[in-house]
């Protein structure tokens, strides 16, 4: 585990854990490898693959984990989105929270049912240029407002129902707080804002 524990300052952790907890996930990838993400996701899927731009910290993240024999940390110079261009591999989860965060995205369309971004409060990312089909939905987690974390689900998964339904949790005492989470489409709120 990270020296950092568990304390999550943002708003990925309880997003990553409730999916985790409702969901069976194999495979996850990871775009951006984090402190709490990785330790999240490693901790609850059978094998996670974690892409980051910093050598440095892909030691470091390796390291860390070492221990739990399901992480593939990749050192990748590239723009985070062209990993997907090398494999044809789909996921049970994709999660992004690197750099090119729209571009990966919009990649991750049809490569996953689940893929969960980080920091979508954040006009700057220019989620604005995300290009979502309507097989797929939007669940944001407001938790930590003004931070945000976006779920975009395919509708097969009917995973807001599932998501927010306390009784398909494991532990007995988890509590779903339903005023954290809203379905409004946030990219369709960015476009009208750009116009």
């Amino acid at each position: 585990m990270s020296k950092y524990g568990l304390l999550d300052p943002g708003t990925c952790l309880p997003v990553l854990e409730a999916i985790c907890h409702v969901y069976e996930i194999d495979e996850a990838l990871e775009f951006g490898a984090g402190l709490w993400s990785t330790f999240c996701l490693t901790r609850n899927c059978k094998s996670v693959t974690s892409i980051e731009n910093v050598s440095e910290w892909c030691d470091t993240v390796r390291d860390d984990y070492s221990h739990r024999g399901n992480l593939n940390v990749v050192h990748w110079t590239e723009p985070m989105n062209e990993y997907l261009k090398t494999t044809d591999k789909s996921y049970d989860l994709i999660f992004v929270d690197g750099n090119e965060r729209v571009q990966c995205l919009n990649d991750s369309i049809g490569r996953s049912p689940i893929i969960v971004c980080h920091d979508t409060h954040q006009a700057v990312q220019n989620w604005k240029d995300a290009i979502i089909p309507s097989t797929y939905k939007q669940l944001t987690y407001v938790g930590c407002d003004p931070y945000y974390t976006t779920i975009f689900h395919h509708v097969d998964l009917d995973l807001e129902n599932r998501l927010l339904d306390q009784r398909n949790y494991i532990h007995k005492n988890t509590f779903i707080d339903l005023n954290f989470w809203v379905n409004e489409d946030i990219i369709a709120l960015y476009k009208r804002q750009a116009v």
